[in-house]
């Protein structure tokens, strides 16, 4: 193994000053025997727990460090020149370091890029290590605008910042004065007795990389290649034996290399979660909280259902269902998303009926979280929380128009500092990069739209897959050296990290500042977020929270508005009679148009062929109307079944009342359980898990499946014959099938809109032209 490793890197989220991809970084630092891997972007740590990640994976240390803007004087300057200095976080302590720092320059310091002075570095120093950085380092600079002096002074001021932390950073960058500018530096430690350490402020992974880097470049300044001065192609990840030899002359720079790495030991593996702090207001603990407010909401749900139910069935689910929540730790989390529930309600803000998985949940219901009854449709708790993968979210719709709101109530709650959003990356598609590589090398509009025209419209499309895909835009490569050029270019950026945006419906909520934790920014709307995505702070033990704004609730918000405004009676959203006439005439009719999901032409054909005459039928077509099942024809099959046209046979007696309301077709997720339960014995979880095999088709496990359905089956008295056959039929559903939880809970959402409609058409036509038409 090499003693050497880059400790000035920068990867693609640099954002347009580094096209690394962390995946090929690893993989590299790995050919090469290097010990280390190191991240070091350009003002932020947007990457930084990607690689830390990463590297764990491929079995190498990782060193999280970011390249800062230092403001020459303080950050209230509004002077946009700024020094570089490299900072490497030696453990929690200076990582927690590193996280203030970036944050503040983001937060406090930010005039056209984040920017931190000496005095937070000087409160911030503790567990750094700090390089001088590249030509635009205050040393390095001092060095060549202002001379020796000027730049001795600069480098003992850092000394004394970092004590025995400050490194004199000598690059192999091949840029114009480097070699005279390492000269110097090797002279000032001479003298000063400051160590030396070799980089190459890595910008690309190979040489061949070097042209892409410098389109990438002109992208962002909207340049034209041809006029841009590409001034090394040296800024590549080079291996240990290439800056062996570039720093021969300097041998303790390669040692001091060694030393560095050996004094990062940075441990991210956070032993607990960062959970909002949920404080009971009736109860001495969450879990008594949770049970009498579940208790008292399941009383008065019951008491107001138009319908007739068992009581004792209601009461023993929700008992079932609190003893494993209670069990698993999970109070808080249904006592925090109640919280905030109910208070948008009492507000009248308009809360959707669920979505997901979580309508499954009889604690949900009885707390209003969800407004779906979980046992008059069939779902079950298990899909929502299964003890052996956990407990799957619970996402709630909110009125578009009052969303926000709910937002600030949980920050003046929790506290600003303690909620924040989570990044979201988003990559450059293969057509933006050909239109932006095209323009940078002077390529007509007309040319370019030529050449993306042959992209074939696939989900996730790249270049390199277009190429292989469309002989046309081969034949494109293959005749024209400057358009070989211009591909090669495109495959190299293509979904490189192009920007940062924030997450469109979560919040992450802790009940510790996460200022302390987390690298943040603040956006142009002083919203604040963290610098991780959703997948970086879940693996660091955070919690996300996630509110959907819905213009249709916003629609029936309006309409509800009107006609109160109107002085007519405004109906119960809650406890709409299911089995309404007038809706079913209008949903008949086609006449969808303002009703949620119900409204493009293809649903309305889908509609009429099927022509429904109860919820359930609803709930069904919102599950059959998606490619899987229009693919297969299962539409066509369901609607001639519904209508007599095809005969309904079940492959078992007990198999009718599963699948009876499906007219035998096995359509939802939760069918798959009930039949595993039914026919083999299953429980309901092992139903579940039995059903996200069957999804994933799985040779090995298939057949283990497969052989334990079964015998399980035969057990039970099934015969082999049949217990194969409806295995098979299984395995042939399991694949498209879909959540009933999520499908009843948004044919509630249509159904509401469908009944307004029906019943008070001047309040919801005007409704409609105001959420829709802003008037």
């Amino acid at each position: 193994m090499s003693d050497f490793c880059h400790l000035h890197c920068h990867t693609e989220y640099s954002l347009f000053e580094g096209c690394i991809r962390i995946e090929d970084l690893c993989s590299r630092a790995v050919e090469y025997k290097m010990p280390a891997v190191s991240i070091t972007d350009s003002g932020n740590l947007f990457g930084a727990m990607k690689l830390y990640l990463k590297a764990r994976e491929y079995g190498i240390k990782p060193i999280i460090g970011c390249e800062v803007n230092l403001s020459p004087e303080k950050i209230t300057d509004r002077d946009s020149f700024n020094y570089h200095l490299v900072l490497l976080a030696m453990d929690l302590h200076g990582y927690h370091n590193l996280v203030r720092l970036v944050s503040a320059g983001w937060m406090q310091g930010f005039y056209y890029k984040p920017r931190v002075d000496k005095d937070m570095l000087q409160t911030y120093s503790n567990g750094l290590i700090a390089l001088s950085a590249c030509m635009e380092g205050e040393v390095q600079y001092l060095l060549r605008t202002k001379g020796f002096d000027h730049a001795l002074e600069a480098a003992r001021q850092y000394a004394s910042i970092f004590p025995d932390r400050f490194y004199l950073e000598l690059e192999a960058s091949g840029l114009k004065d480097q070699a005279e500018v390492n000269g110097r530096l090797m002279e000032m430690s001479e003298k000063t007795g400051l160590p030396m350490v070799a980089t190459n402020d890595c910008r690309y992974l190979a040489p061949q990389d070097a042209e892409a880097y410098a389109a990438l470049r002109c992208i962002q300044k909207n340049e034209r290649l041809d006029h841009h001065n590409l001034n090394s192609r040296e800024l590549y990840f080079k291996s240990p034996e290439e800056m062996e030899k570039e720093f021969s002359h300097c041998p303790t720079a390669l040692e001091n290399v060694q030393k560095i790495i050996e004094q990062c030991g940075l441990d991210l593996e956070y032993p607990k979660r960062h959970l909002p702090k949920y404080t009971p207001s009736a109860e001495d603990t969450l879990d008594k909280e949770l049970v009498a407010l579940s208790e008292k909401g399941l009383e008065e749900k019951l008491a107001n259902l138009p319908y007739e139910v068992d009581r004792d069935e209601y009461f023993t689910r929700l008992d079932k269902e609190l003893k494993v929540i209670c069990e698993q730790g999970e109070s808080w989390y249904f006592l925090v998303v109640h919280d905030y529930v109910s208070w948008a309600k009492s507000r009248g803000i308009v809360v959707g009926p669920g979505r997901g998985f979580a309508p499954g949940s009889m604690t949900a219901y009885a707390l209003g979280i969800t407004g779906v009854d979980p046992i008059r449709h069939r779902l079950y708790f298990e899909k929502f929380f299964n003890t052996k993968t956990g407990l799957k979210d619970i996402d709630v719709d909110f009125c578009h128009e009052r969303r926000e709101e709910v937002f600030e109530y949980l920050r003046e709650k929790y506290g600003q500092a303690n909620a924040v959003y989570p990044s979201v990356f988003v990559a450059s598609k293969a057509r933006v990069v050909l239109r932006d590589v095209g323009q940078v090398m002077g390529f007509s509009l007309d040319q370019v739209e030529q050449i993306t025209s042959l992209i074939p419209e696939k989900i996730g499309i790249t270049v390199s897959k277009a190429l292989e895909m469309e002989p046309a835009l081969r034949n494109l490569m293959n005749d024209n050296e400057e358009m070989q050029r211009y591909l090669d270019i495109c495959k190299r950026l293509d979904r490189l990290v192009r920007h940062v945006s924030i997450h469109a419906a979560g919040i992450v909520i802790s009940n510790e500042k996460l200022q302390s934790y987390l690298p943040l920014y603040s956006d142009q709307n002083k919203a604040i977020v963290s610098q991780y995505d959703w997948d970086d702070l879940r693996r660091l033990g955070f919690i996300k929270f996630d509110f959907l704004g819905l213009k249709y609730l916003s629609l029936i918000s309006r309409t509800l508005a009107l006609i109160k405004v109107n002085k007519k009676q405004v109906p119960d959203m809650e406890n709409l009679p299911l089995d309404d006439t007038l809706t079913f005439d209008l949903l008949d009719g086609g006449l969808t148009e303002g009703v949620f999901q119900l409204e493009s032409s293809g649903m309305r054909n889908t509609l009429m062929d099927l022509t429904p005459t109860c919820f359930e039928d609803i709930i069904a077509l919102h599950a059959i109307y998606r490619p899987a099942f229009l693919q297969n024809g299962i539409d066509k099959d369901f609607i001639k079944r519904k209508h007599g046209l095809v005969s309904v046979e079940y492959p078992h007696p007990d198999l009718e009342p599963i699948l009876n309301e499906t007219h035998g077709l096995i359509i939802y997720q939760e069918q798959l359980m009930e039949i595993a339960q039914t026919l083999a014995g299953y429980s309901l979880e092992e139903g579940d898990t039995l059903r996200r095999v069957l999804g994933k088709k799985e040779a090995t496990t298939m057949a283990e499946q497969r052989e334990k359905f079964i015998q399980k089956a035969r057990d039970k008295g099934l015969d082999q014959l049949t217990a194969k056959h409806v295995f098979e039929l299984m395995e042939r559903f399991a694949s498209y099938t879909f959540s009933k939880s999520h499908s009843v809970a948004y044919s509630m959402i249509a159904y509401q809109t469908a009944y307004l409609k029906a019943h008070y058409p001047e309040e919801f036509q005007r409704a409609l032209s105001m959420v829709f038409n802003n008037q």
